[in-house]
């Protein structure tokens, strides 16, 4: 009994992990659908993708990168939404942690000459599903989140 007990809990691991793996990986078209719906607080620009990847400091050839799409504020806000497109599950984990980086960086760039605009920083959504991350620091942190789920 204790074995079938065992068994069946394990088996229920599995089958919750691999819920949590099964995530659709974002689509590209993702961050126009959140221009559309106005969670940012200005309009954003689209950023050209060679200075995107400057940006996140991420090199295609290293990083696996095969598609980019992100949006940016002039300069006036933190705000940005991108998504960022892997060949690997594996390329996406070893990508994260250096737009982790990224937005630490922001942060603490940004508590001196933009303070209204640190909690943007702090409330963003950077996320993995599958291949792909999604970035958004956005106006409205709630209404983004509940698009990008």
């Amino acid at each position: 009994m204790k074995r079938v007990t065992a068994l069946l809990c394990t088996l229920c691991l599995f089958l919750l992990c691999a819920c949590g793996r099964s995530s659709a990986p974002f689509s590209a078209d993702l961050v126009d659908k959140l221009l559309e719906h106005e969670v940012f607080s200005e309009p954003l620009e689209l950023l050209e993708p060679e200075i995107a990847r400057f940006l996140y400091q991420l090199d295609p050839e290293q990083s696996g990168l095969t598609e980019l799409r992100a949006y940016r504020s002039s300069g006036a806000t933190c705000e940005e939404a991108a998504v960022l497109i892997f060949q690997t599950e594996d390329d996406a984990d070893s990508a994260l942690p250096v737009l982790q980086a990224y937005l630490t960086a922001r942060i603490l760039s940004c508590r001196d000459y933009m303070p209204d605009q640190v909690p943007k920083l702090e409330h963003a959504i950077l996320t993995q599903r599958s291949n792909t991350i999604l970035l958004v620091v956005a106006d409205n942190w709630t209404g983004a989140a509940n698009l990008t789920e």
